[in-house]
């Protein structure tokens, strides 16, 4: 399991975007990405993805990948 940002971006959000402010040449700037939780097999060929799980806002990676793992028993 890693935790991994998959996306940013200035300009564009989604209805589960996390939030964060950057200083850009002295202003703040919002900032819209997304993060998610990713099981995959580690020193195998071809890399093989298991699954992935993107974390909601206010939520840490523990939480998606406790989701993720529950998902994946299932």
């Amino acid at each position: 399991l890693d935790g991994t940002e998959v996306f940013a971006s200035r300009s564009r959000c989604g209805p589960e975007c996390l939030q964060r402010t950057r200083m850009i040449q002295g202003a703040p700037v919002t900032e819209y990405y997304q993060r998610a939780v990713v099981c995959h097999l580690v020193g195998v060929r071809p890399r093989v993805v298991l699954g992935l799980e993107l974390l909601a806002p206010g939520e840490d990676e523990v939480a998606a990948a406790c989701r993720l793992l529950e998902r994946l028993h299932r």
